[in-house]
């Protein structure tokens, strides 16, 4: 359980730094994060890792909804 909440803390300060730097080169902060995300998930050496549904819909899903609503 605290190897999730250490990964779920570190995507979120990856995403708040990648959305801060797709403000400052004048990015949609969309396709700043795909991209991010293709770069990580073909990186070799790296472990899968698998996140419980629960904490995705718990954790992730509120703020991308939130997003879209504004």
């Amino acid at each position: 359980m605290a190897n999730e909440i250490e990964l779920v803390l570190a995507l979120l300060a990856t995403m708040t730094a990648l959305v801060g730097l797709a403000g400052r080169v004048g990015l949609p902060s969309p396709i700043v994060l795909a991209i991010a995300g293709l770069i990580i998930g073909v990186v070799p050496g790296l472990p899968r890792v698998a996140l419980d549904p629960d904490l995705v819909l718990l954790v992730f899903i509120p703020p991308i909804l939130f997003e879209a609503a504004y």
